[in-house]
């Protein structure tokens, strides 16, 4: 544990299970803590007092929404320069339909006939909004040309470089208000008391250990000012013609919900750096492959200057708190694809003996597993690099270091990152989950070869397999956000990443009883699809324990062994960067947090506004177009922020959702109120589909009254004599839960259904309930209410399911347990049973495990906290 550390004890609520734990640090004391707490040690020059909150205190922090403004954000009106918040509306509506200046002139004219009396419009010709436009775009940092000058052999290229300072960006978002809170600039260090022990966990970049490492190196007064800086060339037509390569960046100061978010202190276009094409003669070179690499980094010298002495001597300034930092700007993450990172790195790449950006891997070893790898060091290249660059070293001297990089394969380029301080590439690069689990691993490896083990086959068994896989496919129960495949076993070329992850999830367990051990090929690719589910799972945790981290380095240890014997199979070596890549993971999420912090998902979805700007202009002009149309597009949604923060009420309305009830809120009710109970009919036939057969003598009345008397000590106001007469029931179709996840920690919730036709089909959603502290799986057939008497207090919910409670044989269990799947089962006479609404934990998808209907495995990789709820499940 560091020295003179400050400690911020984290407790969770209800605080009845108290320990005594005694923990002292340099005179610093914690006792009394809760076993599930958490807490902070604070970095240690900042001399804070220990502070003790509940969990839900920590989680508000956590999550504060950027939407809380304070109450006056400045003297002028939120959506100033505009003269009132109608012109800014039509400005906005303008700007969005991407309308020329006559359209906008006749606008005008037609608004001017019909402007109510709510607000003026006071445009008068386009010229009026043109300089309230211009005005706006004062308020933002704009876009510079500079001529980026580099020599090819004795030619000297000229590219223009269009950017803006990022150190400007950064200082309106040190001003804003509203932004002023939610900075941290301390290195943390989180605990949390897993029962036994106080266990670290990380989440946010400054939770990391980098962030520490790098205030160790400022002065007492000194802060980071950590940027993420993402770059990466992207095609605006559909025929890939007109490309651009945008430079995004984010503040790693900020919140996740802040910083990943599309609004105030989000990622913002700083850059674009030109497109070389392949005209020159020399294209396809080796040469002027090494000169596109020195215009990128002279690009970056460029667009890195503002940051430059900063960085080594600091620069104060007041933030909009108040306070006064000495501010030291660092590239605290480098986030791209592996062809952009081998880029960013200086080195060769794809091809050469030494691939990976960020250690010194041989290509033999890329489908090794290993603990210590040699990392590259930029202060060792650096130097190697300065030699061999330097005209007045003798021609031994350079020839050594050029002989030296080149055994390492970097290239003879200086590094602009490492021209920074605190900026190594080698550890700001970063782990990228999205183009190494779903868009590689999954979508050119792992799943390429299983849609080529089904084949294009026309011979008979072939096409009745693949109707059954599709069949089973188009069967695959819904769930939000997963995507649903008709015709799964057809290759087809998705653009989105997510759609890859899906069909791997979804095909390991359709595949599951088809790819039997017989089929070593196919078994064994299951095999490996089953810890790579694992991997992708775990890499999407938003807290990572010292659990979890050991749990990944177990899985990818067994996934290099899994992967081994796939190509001792087929007879390949699957040796490439993405082989490799993930060894990285977990070094990444111990410095920097969890790798949210680092992916580029959450900046590849800037380029769908690129695209969509484009193919609205397409005109020759769109460069300089675009540039001024996005400066404008940031202010107005900082601007529509503000003034709709500052026009919403200040409170929320008094009381709850109707129909809620604790961790439960019923929804979709049926019928225009309650009816008695003596007088309700339930109609199996017709409100339960397929399921009505289990309802073969099934007397509802019988039932309740049953279920009711079981139980009648436990309900407030209960007169069983007065059941059938005098009480009321209603029926309802849908149920949000809300329950805390054993992974983030936090309040979730699902949206269940019960109904006949959701969105023209049947949708009876599978749950997860607490019998008796025991977990029972079952199916959700129907929801009601029922209402003993007129206090809204004694209102009950009630579930209809169907228990999938009955033993596995021990055979399956083990044949399950090789492939980590989790088996239920149904009776063959499942008998409905009543339970309280409230005892449901949360919603699942249940995936058949053949066509008889008896056996469902659990849907275990649908988010990460059912994954860690059913290894904690009996029997897994």
């Amino acid at each position: 544990m560091p020295d003179s550390i400050c400690i911020r004890a984290i407790s969770s609520r209800p605080l009845q299970a108290l320990r005594k734990h005694r923990w002292s640090c340099h005179g610093i004391t914690l006792g009394e803590q809760a076993q599930t707490g958490q807490n902070s040690e604070f970095y240690p020059k900042r001399k804070l007092s220990p502070e003790v909150v509940e969990l839900d205190e920590y989680n508000t922090r956590r999550r504060r929404q950027r939407t809380e403004y304070p109450t006056e954000l400045s003297d002028r009106p939120p959506y100033y320069p505009f003269k009132t918040r109608l012109d800014f509306d039509f400005a906005e509506l303008v700007f969005k339909s991407s309308l020329q200046k006559e359209q906008i002139t006749q606008l005008l004219s037609l608004v001017q006939r019909c402007v109510n009396q709510e607000d003026t419009l006071t445009y008068q010709d386009f010229s009026g909004l043109q300089a309230s436009w211009e005005e706006a775009k004062h308020l933002v940092s704009p876009f510079e040309l500079s001529a980026i000058s580099v020599d090819f052999g004795d030619e000297t290229i000229v590219h223009d470089f269009w950017h803006r300072s990022i150190w400007k960006w950064a200082v309106e978002c040190l001003e804003h208000p509203a932004l002023a809170p939610h900075f941290v600039w301390d290195a943390e260090k989180l605990f949390k008391f897993n029962g036994e022990r106080w266990e670290r966990f990380v989440n946010e970049p400054w939770t990391g250990d980098r962030w520490s490492e790098i205030q160790d190196t400022l002065p007492d007064n000194g802060v980071p000012l950590c940027f993420i800086i993402y770059a990466d060339k992207t095609e605006l037509s559909s025929f890939g013609t007109a490309k651009a390569y945008p430079i995004y960046v984010r503040l790693a100061n900020l919140p996740s919900h802040i910083r990943n978010g599309n609004g105030l202190g989000g990622a913002i276009l700083v850059g674009w750096l030109p497109i070389i094409g392949d005209e020159h003669p020399a294209a396809g070179k080796p040469e002027w492959v090494e000169y596109k690499r020195a215009v990128y980094h002279e690009c970056f010298v460029k667009f890195l200057e503002c940051i430059r002495d900063p960085s080594f001597i600091g620069k104060a300034f007041t933030c909009g708190d108040g306070v006064r930092r000495t501010l030291y700007p660092c590239v605290f993450i480098l986030s791209g694809d592996y062809e952009e990172q081998v880029v960013m790195a200086s080195v060769r790449g794809l091809g050469t003996p030494h691939p990976c950006p960020v250690c010194l891997v041989h290509e033999d070893d890329l489908n090794k597993f290993s603990r210590d790898w040699e990392y590259r060091d930029a202060v060792k290249t650096g130097a190697l690099v300065a030699i061999a660059l330097d005209e007045s070293k003798t021609d031994e001297e350079i020839q050594s270091a050029r002989d030296d990089l080149k055994a390492m394969d970097f290239r003879v380029i200086e590094n602009t990152f490492s021209g920074i301080a605190n900026s190594s590439p080698y550890e700001a690069l970063s782990f990228d989950r999205l183009h190494n689990y779903p868009g590689g691993l999954a979508k050119t490896r792992i799943v390429s070869r299983i849609l080529g083990k089904l084949g294009a086959s026309k011979a008979v068994p072939a096409i009745e397999l693949r109707k059954k896989i599709n069949a089973r496919a188009r069967e695959f129960p819904r769930w939000r956000g997963l995507s649903h495949f008709d015709n799964i076993s057809k290759k087809k070329s998705y653009q989105d990443s997510n759609k890859w992850e899906d069909m791997a999830r979804v095909f390991f367990y359709i595949l599951q009883d088809v790819f039997t051990a017989d089929d070593e090929e196919g078994y064994q690719l299951l095999a490996c699809l089953r810890v790579f589910l694992n991997l992708n799972t775990l890499s999407s945790f938003e807290n990572h324990s010292e659990t979890t981290i050991s749990l990944i380095e177990t899985e990818l240890e067994r996934f290099m062994m899994e992967i081994q014997k796939l190509c001792d199979i087929i007879g390949e070596d699957w040796l490439f960067p993405k082989m490799h890549l993930h060894m990285h993971m977990t070094r990444d999420i111990l410095a920097k947090g969890v790798t949210r912090n680092y992916t580029t998902k959450t900046f590849e979805t800037l380029h769908r506004a690129l695209k969509e700007f484009y193919l609205d202009d397409k005109f020759p002009r769109f460069l300089k177009y675009i540039k001024g149309l996005i400066e404008f597009y940031n202010e107005m949604s900082e601007l529509n922020e503000a003034s709709e923060a500052e026009s919403s009420p200040s409170g929320k309305a008094e009381g709850g959702p109707k129909h809620a009830y604790g961790n439960v809120t019923l929804k979709a009710p049926q019928g225009s109120k309650s009816q008695a109970l003596v007088r309700f009919k339930f109609d199996p036939e017709n409100s339960l589909d397929t399921y009505a057969q289990l309802f073969a003598g099934f007397n509802f009345e019988a039932a309740i009254r049953s279920f009711w008397t079981s139980l009648h000590c436990t309900i407030r106001g209960f007169k069983l004599t007065n059941l059938l007469l005098v009480y009321q029931i209603r029926a309802f179709r849908s149920i949000e839960i809300f329950f805390t996840s054993e992974e983030t920690w936090d309040i979730e919730s699902n949206i269940l259904r019960c109904s006949p036709s959701f969105y023209r089909r049947p949708r009876y959603d599978a749950i997860m309930l607490n019998d008796g502290g025991s977990i029972v799986i079952a199916r959700l057939l129907s929801l009601f209410v029922v209402y003993p008497n007129d206090d809204p207090a004694s209102e009950v919910p009630l579930a209809l399911i169907i228990p999938y409670d009955t033993s596995v044989p021990a055979s399956l269990k083990r044949q399950d347990r090789k492939l980590g799947l989790y088996r239920v089962r149904q009776g063959l006479q499942p008998k409905p049973e009543f339970i309280f609404a409230r005892q449901i934990i949360r919603g699942t998808v249940l995936v058949p495990a053949d066509e008889n209907g008896q056996d469902f495995f659990i849907f275990d990789v649908l988010d990460s906290d059912m994954f860690l709820r059913v290894r904690t499940m009996s029997g897994y």
